[in-house]
């Protein structure tokens, strides 16, 4: 079998195999070894044969510059989860509907390559929990809808990013496994779109007073049908464009004086018939609802 030692070409592509090797071709192989290739294609099991005149013991590890490929891994799309639920998807892609799917959990990296995502609904599924990154680099998400799982709680940071994200939904995520809903102190902070919160239906029973912190553009929140007692005093401080609170069907036997106050736009808040009048003192927006 003749083998031949090749040079690097002007791809700076290297191939090199080995066959006889005189002290002057191991000189060239050396100064060789020690140029940085982009791509690399060095057959050390081939040099090894070359009778004592090199060895791996005398070869340093080669670490190319660079490694290019088809395609880069980090756009990679995973058009085969889609298509076994019928849905076609490519990097035009705006909407991606899963809803009634069945499905249990998704893989972190389920939306990655999709970059021109503004509307995910994952309504109507099974799922306990989304990975903290799942929604990583979708800069123009809108809408996020994850009404009746059986989500138990929420990752940190799995907003964080999401510059453009309007409109978030999570609603009757209790029923089935009959669970309080946890929610971290930060999950909205800072997404200055987001205009529409729904909650309902979660049994949750408190919420931090920094939850709804730098939603400056936020205009409805609705948290109805929940375990809530009480409210922080500051819980909506800053959110001069709110217009209307949903706080019907919670057990509330106590709010804050101020807590509606410095909230210019607030037309409306929403509760129980029966709770109405208790909370008069506070706020002229407040009216019953059955």
């Amino acid at each position: 079998m003749e083998q031949n030692i090749g040079s690097a070409t002007s791809s700076n592509k290297c191939s090199i195999n080995a066959h006889e090797i005189s002290d002057n071709i191991v000189n060239k192989l050396t100064s060789l070894i020690n140029t940085k290739f982009t791509e690399l294609d060095l057959k050390l099991e081939n040099v090894i044969q070359a009778k004592g005149k090199i060895t791996t013991q005398n070869i340093n590890p080669i670490t190319p510059n660079k490694i290019t490929s088809s395609q880069d891994s980090s756009t990679k799309i995973n058009k085969q989860f889609f298509a076994q639920y019928g849905i076609t998807v490519d990097e035009n892609t705006t909407e991606i509907s899963l809803k009634y799917k069945e499905i249990i959990s998704l893989p972190e990296n389920i939306f990655q390559g999709l970059k021109k995502l503004e509307t995910i609904d994952l309504s109507n599924n099974k799922l306990t929990f989304l990975q903290e990154g799942i929604f990583q680099g979708l800069s123009n998400l809108k809408s996020i809808m994850l009404d009746i799982n059986n989500l138990k709680s929420l990752p940190e940071r799995l907003l964080r990013g999401l510059s453009n994200l309007e409109f978030f939904c999570m609603r009757y995520n209790s029923y089935e496994n009959n669970q309080t809903i946890i929610l971290p102190d930060n999950i909205f902070n800072n997404l200055s779109n987001l205009r529409t919160i729904y909650l309902d239906s979660n049994k949750i029973t408190s919420l931090s007073e920094r939850i709804f912190q730098g939603l400056t553009n936020l205009e409805q929140i609705q948290i109805t049908d929940n375990k809530l007692k009480t409210l922080p005093e500051r819980i909506f401080s800053g959110l001069s464009s709110l217009k209307t609170i949903q706080l019907n069907s919670n057990p509330l036997t106590y709010l804050p004086r101020s807590v509606f106050d410095g909230l210019p736009n607030l037309s409306t808040v929403l509760m129980s018939t029966d709770m109405a009048p208790k909370f008069s003192y506070i706020h002229s927006a407040i009216r019953g609802y059955d």
